[in-house]
């Protein structure tokens, strides 16, 4: 899980890739890449470069002929939470 987590906050907030992967996390259903085109506005060749990178760092995964996130925003909450709890420990040391 740090692994993703790390790819995940190594993200810049407005790139094509954080909005893709918002946009996945989001999603009640696997997207098709032409959805993800359609809510973002981005040009297909842009959606499907970045869905490959979502898919090589563990980030997505393709299901049927869509991709989901394989991380939560609840997830992502929990790990934070957990780094925070980690850092006032070392604090207090």
């Amino acid at each position: 899980m740090k692994e993703l987590m790390d790819s995940l906050l190594s993200m810049k907030p407005r790139s094509n890739t954080a909005k893709v992967m918002d946009c996945l996390i989001k999603a009640k259903e696997p997207l098709k890449p032409k959805d993800i085109r359609d809510a973002l506005g981005l040009e297909m060749r842009r959606v499907t470069t970045t869905l490959s990178i979502l898919r090589r760092k563990g980030l997505a995964e393709k299901v049927g002929e869509g991709y989901v996130s394989t991380i939560t925003y609840l997830d992502i909450i929990l790990y934070l939470a957990s780094s925070f709890k980690r850092i006032e420990k070392l604090k207090g040391e």
